[in-house]
Order: structure tokens, then C-alpha cells, then sequence
């Protein structure tokens, strides 16, 4: 009986000369692969990410151009499997990260090694640091720190300020019949 492969390798079927390049360089590093081409208009639905602990998904513009491909992406994501390597320089979508370009040279075993091995976080890993409200409170601290520094640096402004505040004061009194 086979061993179960270690890493699932998809890429679009007009990179499959890079990705059997690449293929090569990993099974000489030990890995055992499962290569998938898959065409613009293939499903992913006969690919099972349970079999491989890593998915290895070689990104470029055809790539994007292919559902299935990115259905795959974004499954390997959301189970913390997606490595994500770009051919070329389309970007993927923000979702699935950035990407790294395939590791070239003396150090690629090792880039490879740490691409493969390190773990990848989900997207519900992912906590927002700030709400819109603390935002915007921050900008609107920001600002009257600025103002107050400002006034007290410069006369014409302060001088400036002053009116402003001033008609602000008179219409207000003057809509609330004071």
C-alpha cells in the first residue's frame, strides 16, 4: 500500500512545465507529491484535501482564471493546508495571502522545507484589532491634538480659530432663540 502523498500540488494546465519542475526539486527533497492540473473550466470537487497535509497551489493570471483553482485555494486556506506560490506577478485575492515566488538557488531545499512545514494560519485565526468606532475616535484624537498644537504654535491661526468658534457660538444661540 502507497503512502498517503504529503503534498497536493495543484497549478493551471499551462503552468504544468513549472510545476513539474518544481515537483522534481520537492520529491528530490523527500516529499511525497500528488500533482493536479486543472483546466479554466474543471472542477475541484473530484480533488481531497484530506489526503495531504500541505496544498501547494502555483498562482499566476491563468490560475485566476480558473474557479476551480480557487475554490481549491480557498478550501486549503480555510483548513490551514494553502501554500501559495506565485508564477508571475498577477496578484492573488487578499483572502489567500500574498504569495512567495518558487525558491531558486542554493537555499531553495531549505525555503521549501520552511514553505512546506511551517503552519498557516485560517482565516478565523484572524481578529480584528480595531472596530470603525475606535477608528474614528483615534482620527478625531489625532486631529484635536494637531489643532491644539496648532493654536498654540502659530497667532493667526489661533486668531482664526477664534472667529470661527465665535459665528459657530452666534448661530447656535441664534437657532436655539437665546
Amino acid at each position: 500500500m502507497s503512502q498517503p502523498p504529503q503534498v497536493l500540488l495543484a497549478y493551471p494546465t499551462t503552468a504544468h512545465a513549472a510545476a513539474h519542475e518544481i515537483g522534481g526539486v520537492l520529491s528530490a527533497l523527500g516529499y511525497r507529491l500528488d500533482l493536479h492540473g486543472i483546466t479554466p473550466n474543471a472542477s475541484a470537487r473530484g480533488i481531497h484535501l484530506d489526503a495531504a497535509p500541505r496544498v501547494l497551489i502555483l498562482w499566476s493570471r491563468d490560475a485566476a482564471k480558473a474557479p476551480a483553482l480557487r475554490a481549491l485555494a480557498k478550501r486549503a486556506r480555510s483548513h490551514g493546508k494553502l501554500t501559495l506560490i506565485r508564477l508571475d506577478a498577477h496578484v492573488p485575492p487578499a483572502k489567500l495571502g500574498a504569495g512567495e515566488r518558487a525558491p531558486r538557488g542554493r537555499t531553495a531545499g531549505v525555503t521549501w522545507r520552511r514553505l512546506l512545514e511551517q503552519p498557516t494560519m485560517t482565516l478565523d485565526d484572524v481578529q480584528p484589532r480595531t472596530s470603525r468606532l475606535s477608528a474614528l475616535l483615534a482620527l478625531l484624537l489625532m486631529s484635536a491634538v494637531a489643532a491644539i498644537a496648532g493654536y498654540h504654535a502659530n497667532a493667526p491661526f489661533a486668531a482664526q480659530i477664534d472667529g470661527v468658534v465665535q459665528q459657530v457660538q452666534d448661530r447656535a444661540t441664534s437657532l436655539l432663540g437665546g
